[in-house]
Protein backbone atom coordinates (compact mmCIF):
# COMPACT_ATOMS: atom_id res chain seq x y z
CA UNK A 1 0.00 0.00 0.00
CA UNK A 2 1.11 3.29 -0.45
CA UNK A 3 1.61 6.31 1.86
CA UNK A 4 -1.25 8.45 0.27
CA UNK A 5 -2.95 5.16 0.99
CA UNK A 6 -1.85 4.78 4.39
CA UNK A 7 -2.69 8.16 4.96
CA UNK A 8 -6.08 7.60 3.67
CA UNK A 9 -6.75 5.22 5.88
CA UNK A 10 -5.43 6.68 8.71
CA UNK A 11 -7.92 9.60 8.06
CA UNK A 12 -10.93 6.93 7.90
CA UNK A 13 -9.60 5.22 11.38
CA UNK A 14 -9.82 8.44 12.80
CA UNK A 15 -12.56 10.03 11.39
CA UNK A 16 -14.64 6.91 13.47
CA UNK A 17 -13.22 7.41 16.33
CA UNK A 18 -14.33 11.19 16.30
CA UNK A 19 -17.63 10.35 14.89
CA UNK A 20 -18.56 8.17 17.37
CA UNK A 21 -21.44 8.98 19.96
CA UNK A 22 -20.54 9.41 23.30
CA UNK A 23 -22.23 8.54 25.86
CA UNK A 24 -25.87 9.81 26.83
CA UNK A 25 -27.43 11.21 29.42
CA UNK A 26 -30.93 10.43 30.39
CA UNK A 27 -32.97 12.47 33.13
CA UNK A 28 -34.01 9.89 36.85
CA UNK A 29 -37.56 10.80 37.38
CA UNK A 30 -36.52 12.56 40.86
CA UNK A 31 -35.33 15.47 41.75
CA UNK A 32 -32.15 16.65 44.28
CA UNK A 33 -32.07 19.52 46.72
CA UNK A 34 -29.76 22.25 48.18
CA UNK A 35 -29.52 22.28 52.21
CA UNK A 36 -29.84 25.32 53.69
CA UNK A 37 -26.47 26.50 54.24
CA UNK A 38 -24.34 27.62 56.92
CA UNK A 39 -24.40 31.43 57.84
CA UNK A 40 -20.40 31.19 57.27
CA UNK A 41 -21.28 29.38 53.86
CA UNK A 42 -23.54 31.71 52.31
CA UNK A 43 -23.07 33.59 49.22
CA UNK A 44 -24.12 37.72 49.02
CA UNK A 45 -26.11 38.12 46.75
CA UNK A 46 -26.75 34.31 45.31
CA UNK A 47 -30.08 33.19 43.86
CA UNK A 48 -31.10 29.81 43.01
CA UNK A 49 -33.40 29.43 40.40
CA UNK A 50 -34.37 26.00 41.06
CA UNK A 51 -36.35 24.68 43.69
CA UNK A 52 -36.11 20.93 42.70
CA UNK A 53 -33.09 20.17 40.46
CA UNK A 54 -33.19 17.13 37.83
CA UNK A 55 -30.44 14.54 38.35
CA UNK A 56 -29.07 12.96 35.24
CA UNK A 57 -27.34 9.90 34.83
CA UNK A 58 -25.21 8.82 32.31
CA UNK A 59 -23.07 5.67 31.23
CA UNK A 60 -19.58 5.94 30.65
CA UNK A 61 -16.71 3.03 30.23
CA UNK A 62 -19.20 0.73 32.15
CA UNK A 63 -19.14 2.91 34.81
CA UNK A 64 -22.54 5.23 35.94
CA UNK A 65 -22.12 8.82 37.12
CA UNK A 66 -24.72 10.95 38.43
CA UNK A 67 -24.98 14.82 38.25
CA UNK A 68 -26.86 18.08 38.85
CA UNK A 69 -27.39 21.33 36.64
CA UNK A 70 -28.01 24.24 38.63
CA UNK A 71 -29.27 27.48 37.26
CA UNK A 72 -28.34 30.68 39.56
CA UNK A 73 -28.20 34.23 39.69
CA UNK A 74 -25.53 36.66 41.03
CA UNK A 75 -26.90 39.62 42.20
CA UNK A 76 -23.61 41.04 43.51
CA UNK A 77 -21.69 43.47 40.38
CA UNK A 78 -18.94 42.10 39.00
CA UNK A 79 -18.37 39.10 40.92
CA UNK A 80 -18.01 35.87 39.28
CA UNK A 81 -18.46 32.33 40.24
CA UNK A 82 -15.51 29.63 39.79
CA UNK A 83 -14.90 25.77 40.93
CA UNK A 84 -12.28 24.51 43.14
CA UNK A 85 -12.20 20.55 41.69
CA UNK A 86 -12.85 21.65 37.74
CA UNK A 87 -13.41 17.58 37.88
CA UNK A 88 -16.52 17.60 39.92
CA UNK A 89 -17.97 20.87 39.19
CA UNK A 90 -18.45 23.36 35.87
CA UNK A 91 -19.27 26.80 36.09
CA UNK A 92 -20.21 28.42 32.92
CA UNK A 93 -20.43 32.31 33.26
CA UNK A 94 -23.18 33.95 31.27
CA UNK A 95 -22.63 36.21 28.37
CA UNK A 96 -25.73 37.92 28.95
CA UNK A 97 -26.32 39.75 31.88
CA UNK A 98 -30.08 38.76 31.70
CA UNK A 99 -28.79 34.63 31.54
CA UNK A 100 -28.46 32.73 34.38
CA UNK A 101 -24.93 30.83 35.53
CA UNK A 102 -24.92 27.55 35.04
CA UNK A 103 -23.33 25.10 37.61
CA UNK A 104 -22.81 21.39 36.42
CA UNK A 105 -21.53 19.12 39.45
CA UNK A 106 -21.24 15.18 39.77
CA UNK A 107 -22.52 13.36 42.86
CA UNK A 108 -21.10 11.47 45.08
CA UNK A 109 -23.16 10.27 47.12
CA UNK A 110 -26.56 11.45 49.90
CA UNK A 111 -25.16 14.74 50.40
CA UNK A 112 -22.54 15.95 48.19
CA UNK A 113 -20.40 19.11 49.35
CA UNK A 114 -19.81 21.58 46.42
CA UNK A 115 -16.59 23.99 46.68
CA UNK A 116 -17.30 27.09 45.24
CA UNK A 117 -15.16 29.80 44.38
CA UNK A 118 -16.48 33.74 44.85
CA UNK A 119 -14.19 36.24 43.07
CA UNK A 120 -14.80 39.68 43.57
CA UNK A 121 -13.90 43.01 41.56
CA UNK A 122 -10.65 43.25 42.85
CA UNK A 123 -9.69 39.61 42.76
CA UNK A 124 -10.62 38.82 46.46
CA UNK A 125 -11.92 35.45 46.42
CA UNK A 126 -13.75 33.64 49.09
CA UNK A 127 -14.60 29.75 48.90
CA UNK A 128 -18.56 28.53 49.80
CA UNK A 129 -19.63 25.27 50.31
CA UNK A 130 -23.14 24.55 48.98
CA UNK A 131 -24.38 20.78 49.77
CA UNK A 132 -26.42 18.91 47.34
CA UNK A 133 -28.93 16.21 48.89
CA UNK A 134 -30.33 13.60 46.78
CA UNK A 135 -31.45 10.52 49.18
CA UNK A 136 -32.00 8.06 46.17
CA UNK A 137 -28.54 8.20 44.99
CA UNK A 138 -27.62 4.50 46.37
CA UNK A 139 -30.61 3.21 44.58
CA UNK A 140 -29.67 4.43 41.23
CA UNK A 141 -25.96 3.54 41.60
CA UNK A 142 -27.26 0.09 43.05
CA UNK A 143 -29.75 -0.69 39.99
CA UNK A 144 -26.88 0.27 37.65
CA UNK A 145 -24.49 -1.80 38.21
CA UNK A 146 -24.31 -5.13 36.59
CA UNK A 147 -25.15 -8.55 38.30
CA UNK A 148 -21.40 -9.43 38.16
CA UNK A 149 -20.13 -6.65 40.30
CA UNK A 150 -19.73 -8.60 43.15
CA UNK A 151 -17.08 -10.20 41.30
CA UNK A 152 -13.19 -8.65 42.11
CA UNK A 153 -12.10 -7.21 38.63
CA UNK A 154 -10.06 -9.55 36.53
CA UNK A 155 -6.20 -8.17 36.24
CA UNK A 156 -6.08 -10.41 33.27
CA UNK A 157 -7.28 -11.29 29.80
CA UNK A 158 -6.85 -14.30 27.52
CA UNK A 159 -8.11 -13.58 23.99
CA UNK A 160 -8.23 -15.61 20.91
CA UNK A 161 -9.33 -14.63 17.43
CA UNK A 162 -9.47 -16.16 14.04
CA UNK A 163 -9.60 -13.79 10.88
CA UNK A 164 -9.56 -13.64 7.19
CA UNK A 165 -6.28 -12.32 5.34
CA UNK A 166 -5.73 -11.30 2.33
CA UNK A 167 -1.93 -11.57 0.99
CA UNK A 168 0.21 -10.00 -1.04
CA UNK A 169 3.81 -10.76 -1.55
CA UNK A 170 6.64 -9.71 -3.97
CA UNK A 171 10.34 -10.42 -4.17
CA UNK A 172 12.83 -9.29 -6.87
CA UNK A 173 13.31 -12.32 -9.33
CA UNK A 174 10.12 -14.11 -8.34
CA UNK A 175 6.85 -13.60 -9.31
CA UNK A 176 4.16 -12.04 -7.69
CA UNK A 177 2.31 -13.73 -4.98
CA UNK A 178 -0.71 -13.72 -2.88
CA UNK A 179 -3.02 -15.92 -0.98
CA UNK A 180 -5.93 -15.92 1.45
CA UNK A 181 -5.84 -17.49 4.35
CA UNK A 182 -7.74 -17.74 7.99
CA UNK A 183 -5.26 -16.62 10.65
CA UNK A 184 -5.54 -17.15 13.98
CA UNK A 185 -4.59 -15.15 16.82
CA UNK A 186 -3.80 -15.31 20.72
CA UNK A 187 -3.22 -12.65 22.89
CA UNK A 188 -3.17 -12.12 26.52
CA UNK A 189 -2.68 -8.77 28.65
CA UNK A 190 -2.02 -8.35 32.25
CA UNK A 191 -2.91 -5.07 34.13
CA UNK A 192 -0.25 -4.50 36.41
CA UNK A 193 -1.20 -1.20 38.35
CA UNK A 194 -4.08 1.01 36.61
CA UNK A 195 -1.76 3.06 34.53
CA UNK A 196 0.34 0.11 33.08
CA UNK A 197 0.01 -3.13 31.36
CA UNK A 198 1.84 -5.91 29.63
CA UNK A 199 1.00 -7.95 27.26
CA UNK A 200 2.30 -11.25 24.33
CA UNK A 201 0.30 -11.63 21.33
CA UNK A 202 1.29 -13.99 19.04
CA UNK A 203 -0.64 -14.84 15.30
CA UNK A 204 -0.06 -17.53 12.71
CA UNK A 205 -1.35 -18.59 8.98
CA UNK A 206 -3.89 -20.93 10.35
CA UNK A 207 -5.52 -22.30 7.21
CA UNK A 208 -3.92 -21.49 3.60
CA UNK A 209 -7.72 -21.15 1.64
CA UNK A 210 -6.09 -20.05 -2.03
CA UNK A 211 -2.83 -19.24 -3.60
CA UNK A 212 -1.86 -17.72 -7.25
CA UNK A 213 0.87 -20.47 -7.40
CA UNK A 214 -0.59 -23.38 -7.52
CA UNK A 215 1.03 -26.33 -4.88
CA UNK A 216 2.87 -22.98 -3.17
CA UNK A 217 1.50 -21.77 -0.01
CA UNK A 218 2.98 -19.44 2.86
CA UNK A 219 2.29 -19.64 6.47
CA UNK A 220 3.48 -16.46 8.84
CA UNK A 221 4.20 -16.48 12.56
CA UNK A 222 4.39 -13.89 14.88
CA UNK A 223 4.86 -12.94 18.30
CA UNK A 224 5.31 -9.69 19.87
CA UNK A 225 5.51 -8.57 23.70
CA UNK A 226 4.66 -5.17 24.92
CA UNK A 227 4.30 -2.84 28.23
CA UNK A 228 1.60 -0.10 27.98
CA UNK A 229 1.15 3.09 29.84
CA UNK A 230 -2.19 4.89 30.21
CA UNK A 231 -1.93 8.34 29.87
CA UNK A 232 -4.49 10.86 31.56
CA UNK A 233 -7.33 11.26 29.08
CA UNK A 234 -10.43 13.10 29.88
CA UNK A 235 -13.60 10.57 29.37
CA UNK A 236 -14.71 9.03 27.43
CA UNK A 237 -10.81 8.75 25.56
CA UNK A 238 -8.08 6.89 26.60
CA UNK A 239 -4.38 6.64 25.40
CA UNK A 240 -2.22 4.28 25.62
CA UNK A 241 1.69 4.36 24.34
CA UNK A 242 2.48 0.83 23.85
CA UNK A 243 6.31 -0.39 23.58
CA UNK A 244 7.84 -3.62 23.41
CA UNK A 245 9.49 -5.89 20.52
CA UNK A 246 8.44 -8.67 17.86
CA UNK A 247 9.68 -11.49 15.62
CA UNK A 248 8.62 -12.48 12.74
CA UNK A 249 9.48 -15.18 9.66
CA UNK A 250 7.83 -16.84 7.20
CA UNK A 251 7.31 -20.44 5.98
CA UNK A 252 6.65 -21.40 2.52
CA UNK A 253 6.75 -24.58 0.32
CA UNK A 254 10.49 -25.68 -0.58
CA UNK A 255 11.89 -22.37 0.24
CA UNK A 256 10.82 -20.94 -2.78
CA UNK A 257 10.98 -17.36 -1.56
CA UNK A 258 9.94 -15.32 1.93
CA UNK A 259 11.99 -13.70 4.67
CA UNK A 260 13.11 -15.34 8.08
CA UNK A 261 13.85 -14.80 11.72
CA UNK A 262 13.37 -10.51 11.23
CA UNK A 263 12.89 -8.52 14.28
CA UNK A 264 12.95 -5.47 15.73
CA UNK A 265 11.62 -2.74 18.52
CA UNK A 266 7.98 -1.28 18.25
CA UNK A 267 6.11 1.59 19.68
CA UNK A 268 2.93 3.07 19.01
CA UNK A 269 -0.35 4.51 19.91
CA UNK A 270 -3.41 3.38 20.80
CA UNK A 271 -6.48 5.72 21.45
CA UNK A 272 -9.64 4.39 22.55
CA UNK A 273 -13.65 6.06 22.86
CA UNK A 274 -15.68 4.18 25.06
CA UNK A 275 -19.33 4.26 24.55
CA UNK A 276 -21.38 2.37 27.57
CA UNK A 277 -20.77 -1.24 27.16
CA UNK A 278 -18.74 -0.57 23.62
CA UNK A 279 -15.61 1.14 22.47
CA UNK A 280 -13.72 1.77 19.42
CA UNK A 281 -10.03 2.19 19.16
CA UNK A 282 -7.77 2.87 16.55
CA UNK A 283 -3.53 2.42 16.41
CA UNK A 284 -0.79 3.34 13.83
CA UNK A 285 2.51 1.61 14.00
CA UNK A 286 6.35 1.87 12.68
CA UNK A 287 8.79 -0.66 13.26
CA UNK A 288 12.41 -0.56 11.77
CA UNK A 289 13.00 -4.18 11.32
CA UNK A 290 16.42 -5.96 11.93
CA UNK A 291 17.73 -9.21 11.56
CA UNK A 292 19.00 -11.73 14.29
CA UNK A 293 20.59 -8.96 16.57
CA UNK A 294 21.72 -6.74 13.91
CA UNK A 295 18.96 -3.72 12.71
CA UNK A 296 18.94 -2.36 9.21
CA UNK A 297 18.32 0.70 7.00
CA UNK A 298 15.13 2.90 8.41
CA UNK A 299 13.60 2.15 5.18
CA UNK A 300 13.58 -1.88 6.14
CA UNK A 301 10.24 -1.27 8.13
CA UNK A 302 6.97 -2.36 9.01
CA UNK A 303 3.61 0.19 9.45
CA UNK A 304 0.61 -0.91 10.44
CA UNK A 305 -2.65 0.64 10.90
CA UNK A 306 -5.86 -0.66 12.76
CA UNK A 307 -9.60 0.12 13.65
CA UNK A 308 -11.44 -2.28 16.59
CA UNK A 309 -14.96 -1.99 17.77
CA UNK A 310 -15.52 -4.35 21.25
CA UNK A 311 -18.70 -4.94 23.34
CA UNK A 312 -19.03 -6.02 26.51
CA UNK A 313 -21.51 -8.41 27.10
CA UNK A 314 -23.57 -9.33 30.28
CA UNK A 315 -21.24 -11.88 31.88
CA UNK A 316 -18.56 -9.14 31.70
CA UNK A 317 -16.77 -11.21 28.83
CA UNK A 318 -15.75 -8.93 25.91
CA UNK A 319 -16.38 -9.82 21.70
CA UNK A 320 -14.62 -7.59 19.33
CA UNK A 321 -14.71 -7.15 15.49
CA UNK A 322 -11.20 -6.14 13.99
CA UNK A 323 -9.76 -4.71 10.66
CA UNK A 324 -5.61 -4.46 10.38
CA UNK A 325 -3.83 -3.66 7.61
CA UNK A 326 0.14 -4.08 7.44
CA UNK A 327 2.65 -3.71 4.48
CA UNK A 328 6.59 -4.63 5.06
CA UNK A 329 9.53 -3.36 3.35
CA UNK A 330 12.99 -5.05 3.23
CA UNK A 331 16.13 -4.89 1.17
CA UNK A 332 18.81 -7.89 2.11
CA UNK A 333 21.67 -7.92 -0.61
CA UNK A 334 20.23 -6.35 -3.99
CA UNK A 335 16.77 -8.55 -2.81
CA UNK A 336 13.62 -6.46 -2.32
CA UNK A 337 10.78 -7.60 -0.77
CA UNK A 338 7.27 -6.12 0.13
CA UNK A 339 4.34 -7.82 1.72
CA UNK A 340 1.05 -6.70 2.52
CA UNK A 341 -1.62 -8.12 4.26
CA UNK A 342 -5.35 -6.98 4.93
CA UNK A 343 -7.41 -9.08 7.60
CA UNK A 344 -10.55 -8.65 9.39
CA UNK A 345 -10.80 -10.57 12.10
CA UNK A 346 -13.33 -11.63 14.97
CA UNK A 347 -12.15 -12.36 19.12
CA UNK A 348 -13.53 -13.51 22.51
CA UNK A 349 -11.89 -12.21 25.78
CA UNK A 350 -11.98 -15.11 28.43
Amino acid sequence: MTPNRLQVLAFFIIGALLLAPAARAEYVPEYASILPPLEKNKIPGLIWKQLKIPVLKQESGGNTHLYVKLQVELKEEDWTLSSVDPKQIKVTMPSKASDPIIIVAALKGAVTPLEILAIGPFGEAETKIVQISFSSYSKYMKAARPPTSHRPAKRYVLAPSIGLSFIQYSETHQLPFSETALTAKIGYAYQLSPLWDMGLNTYFTALPLSSSTSGVTARYIGINGKVGYQVTTPDPWKLSLQFGGYFTTMLVTQNRFGFANLMGPQIFPVLRRTLGADSVSGYFKFSPIGSGFSFMELSNREIAVGLGWTHRLAGGNVISFNADYATLDLLIENTAINSSSFSLSVGYAL
